[in-house]
């Protein structure tokens, strides 16, 4: 079971089989990127999983798709197994101008109809995404934790509407209380931010291991 990755929003004027060209990208406004962003970084947060897939290309086309929303019949790459497309029928109108509270409920339907569980029934899928657009650019995902025998240091992350990230830490005591917060610079790539080590005097931020950047170790001294 994959914790989910990305969705991703596509557009098609031919069937979405085999042999026909594979869907174009949506050219999404900002805003709705980061919403989808956010929706997707609430459900990760939560460890939903789609099975055994972690990413959900979603294409409007103006073909004719069963029940207007359905699995794609295009094969699934066996070299890039991690993904899957679902179809949704539109209009022609709806195809030229998506609204975006449109794509928002489709993807929430596409959830909810498809992927919901005992352990993510309806209620709950929908409770996250409608907590998740409500709070906006304020949502703030837990991202790395790390604990010592007397701190404890969580590493957060919010999506502004520019599409970047903001990391912020907050170091807390044994108590529970937190001794520091620190909010870091925006970014658009997370390879700084692969592993935590935390000791009384200072947490220090080790880039990803594969990272391809010559990163080096950022460090937060505790006061």
């Amino acid at each position: 079971m994959k914790v989910i990755s990305d969705i991703r929003i596509y557009k098609s004027k031919v069937e979405n089989i085999e042999g026909n060209s594979l869907p174009s990208e949506f050219k999404a406004t900002k805003i709705l990127n980061a919403k989808i962003k956010r929706i997707v970084m609430a459900l990760r947060e939560n460890n939903f999983s789609f099975g055994d897939f972690d990413h959900l290309y979603i294409n409007f086309t103006i073909c004719n798709v069963e029940n207007e929303i359905s699995r794609a019949k295009r094969k699934i790459d066996k070299y890039h197994p991690w993904f899957r497309y679902y179809d949704v029928q539109v209009s022609e109108e709806m195809y030229k101008n998506t609204d975006e509270d449109f794509v928002i409920s489709i993807i929430q339907k596409i959830l909810t109809e498809n992927f919901s569980s005992n352990a993510f029934p309806k209620v709950k899928i929908n409770q996250i995404i409608n907590n998740t657009l409500k709070m906006q650019s304020s949502y703030e995902m837990k991202y790395k934790k790390k604990s010592s025998a007397s701190r404890k240091a969580i590493l957060f992350l919010r999506y502004n509407d520019n599409c970047s990230f903001v990391p912020a830490v907050k170091i807390y005591d044994s108590d529970n209380k937190v001794i520091l917060e620190k909010e870091l610079p925006e970014t658009n790539n997370l390879d700084s931010f692969g592993s935590l080590i935390l000791s009384n005097r200072k947490l220090t931020i080790k880039p990803k291991k594969n990272s391809c950047e010559n990163i080096k170790d950022n460090y937060i001294i505790i006061t």
